[in-house]
C-alpha cells in the first residue's frame, strides 16, 4: 500500500504520518528528513541540495525526486509520503517512478483542518 498524506502546515500530517506508518508497517517518507540526512552525510545529492540552500533557492524538483529514488529504490514495503509531492512536476515524476516499479499510489488523503485550529495547535 502506498499513501500520500497532504495538508496545510500545522494540520498534523507529520504526526499522523508517523503514527500510521507504524500501525500499517509502511515506510514514513519525509522529504525534509531525507534532505537533512543527505546533507549531514555529505552525499553528492546532499552537497547539491546544500548549494541550492546556500544561495537561498528551493531545492529543485529533480533533486528531491533523485533523493527519494536513491533512498527508496530497493524498498519493498509500502510507502507513506508526508507532504509530498508539493508540485505538479513532483507528482508526475512520482507517478512515473511508481509505474516503473509496477506499483501505484493507493490513496491520497488531504487533511483539511480549519486555519483557526491550525493556529491554535501551533501555540
Amino acid at each position: 500500500m502506498n499513501i500520500i498524506l497532504l495538508g496545510y502546515p500545522g494540520s498534523g500530517k507529520g504526526t499522523l504520518a508517523k503514527d500510521l506508518s507504524k500501525e500499517l508497517d509502511l515506510v514514513h517518507v519525509s522529504t525534509g528528513d531525507i534532505l537533512r540526512d543527505e546533507m549531514a552525510k555529505k552525499t553528492p545529492l546532499g552537497a547539491e541540495a546544500a548549494s541550492y540552500m546556500a544561495s537561498g533557492r528551493l531545492v529543485s524538483d529533480r533533486l528531491v525526486m533523485d533523493m527519494i529514488k536513491s533512498r527508496l529504490g530497493s524498498e519493498t514495503r509500502g510507502l507513506l509520503f508526508d507532504g509530498f509531492p508539493r508540485t505538479v512536476a513532483q507528482a508526475e515524476s512520482l507517478d512515473a517512478w511508481f509505474s516503473s516499479r509496477s506499483q501505484e499510489i493507493d490513496s491520497v488523503v488531504f487533511l483539511n483542518v480549519a486555519e483557526d485550529v491550525r493556529l491554535r495547535e501551533d501555540l
